[in-house]
């Protein structure tokens, strides 16, 4: 995150003299964006930081283990092209007129929002995925594929 942040003041405060005739002003958002070299960078090094630390406490690791676990569904749901588009646009520009205290409570409490709702819809996902027995469907399909995979790189049946 320090090389993204160098990288953003660098563009902005000493190559961006126009910023209409700037290739590095376009490239900017690269660097922010979730594909961007330092974000994956960054997320594996909170990955490493975090399996380092261990839990003692029963109920504290079942809820970590809920909560990471949904952490990757938030992602795909809240990313998800049709929530971004019909969901997201304009809904918090108001709150960057709001004084800053006010502000940083509104962020937080909308990212808050956000990740328990997604977390809700995960879940359910999954119960019902449990229930209807989908998820063992599924299982089955991708074996049966990853044995066509085998055999056709193979040559044989693969175990």
């Amino acid at each position: 995150m320090a090389l993204a942040t160098g990288w953003f003041f660098l563009t902005t405060k000493w190559i961006d003299k126009d910023p209409q005739n700037s290739v590095l002003y376009i490239r900017r958002g690269i660097v922010y964006s979730y594909t961007s070299p330092f974000t994956v960078i960054g997320a594996l090094c909170l990955l490493l930081l975090f399996m380092q630390i261990k839990v003692k406490r029963k109920r504290a690791r079942k809820l970590i283990v809920t909560l990471s676990g949904s952490s990757f569904a938030v992602y795909i749901i809240h990313t998800q092209l049709v929530v971004w588009q019909y969901f997201m646009p304009y809904r918090f520009t108001e709150v960057a007129a709001e004084p800053t205290g006010i502000m940083i409570l509104q962020v937080l409490a909308a990212v808050l929002s956000i990740y328990f709702v997604c977390t809700i819809m995960e879940i359910l996902r999954k119960t019902l995925f449990e229930v209807t027995c989908l998820d063992k469907g599924i299982d089955r399909i991708g074996d049966a594929v990853d044995n066509k995979l085998k055999r056709f790189v193979y040559g044989k049946k693969e175990e």
